[in-house]
């Protein structure tokens, strides 16, 4: 099956306050599709992605686009223009200030950690999320438009099959312990190989780089950690899941403060004068 990212694009500008001065800047936030980039389908879904995503952003800010690619093609991506400003009235002088969760998803071990950037001040009280009922509103929607099979989330495929390895070489030589199956041009994740001279579990992502000399050995590109031996080897392949249809529970909700997106240069803080 086909896949296509889409990105939806972020225009902000603080109000600040305490006598800061106002702070442009922008973000992305992506997603998955099982429809092609540039399809009316998508464009329809997008469309409905954006309205949803703007109950939670304030009137200073704005969804201007979304970029579409499809995954595994050269072709370049495609921009839609969009204009979803926010639809909350309050202000909001902190472009950091995020609401998270870990959302798990459909038929799968990942968990994928949920970022809603540019949330009001007024949802936020001493450094906790605050009940009220544009957040409820916003989750509602949310649901109704992400969580309803059509959007994906991609991950690594944790189950995969892992292959028990005996030994790594300095020159990334791996026997594994079983016949493996895999060949040329693969893309290996090492998980766990004790390395020789520390005594440390080390992995990483590496390709094989030649025709597998024997059914149970296999030459990576790289592999930096020096002799090693036991741990696995797996394929590091790329899973499509969707969300399950239900509401984040209320405990599960947090706010943070982290770095977002394009630099608000020079933003310092929300009383700054710098």
């Amino acid at each position: 099956m086909a896949y296509s990212k889409v990105s939806l694009l972020f225009e902000y500008s603080t109000e600040p306050t305490g006598g800061g001065k106002q702070r442009s800047g922008g973000w992305s936030e992506s997603f998955y599709n099982d429809v092609g980039a540039g399809s009316a389908e998508l464009i329809r879904r997008i469309r409905l992605l954006a309205a949803a995503r703007a109950l939670a952003m304030p009137r200073i800010t704005t969804i201007i686009g979304a970029r579409m690619s499809d995954i595994g093609t050269n072709r370049s991506s495609q921009l839609l223009l969009l204009a979803n400003p926010g639809a909350i009235a309050d202000t909001t002088d902190i472009p950091q200030m995020a609401l998270t969760w870990r959302q798990r998803v459909v038929n799968s071990q990942n968990v994928r950690p949920m970022t809603i950037r540019g949330i009001p001040d007024s949802w936020v009280t001493g450094g906790s999320l605050t009940w009220n009922a544009d957040l409820g509103r916003f989750l509602n929607a949310w649901m109704a438009t992400l969580f309803n099979g059509v959007w994906l989330s991609r991950g690594r495929n944790l189950n995969a099959t892992q292959i028990p390895v005996d030994s790594i070489t300095t020159g990334g030589l791996v026997t594994t312990n079983i016949d493996h199956g895999l060949s040329r041009g693969n893309e290996l994740q090492v998980l766990r190989s004790i390395v020789d001279a520390t005594g440390r579990a080390r992995g990483g992502f590496a390709q094989i780089s030649t025709t597998p000399p024997t059914p149970s050995s296999l030459q990576l590109d790289q592999w930096t950690w020096g002799a090693s031996h036991g741990g696995t080897v797996r394929l590091a392949s790329n899973v499509y899941n969707s969300f399950p249809n239900e509401v984040p529970a209320w405990g599960g909700l947090n706010v943070s403060t982290r770095k977002v997106g394009r630099s608000f240069f020079p933003y310092r803080g929300r009383a700054s004068n710098r």
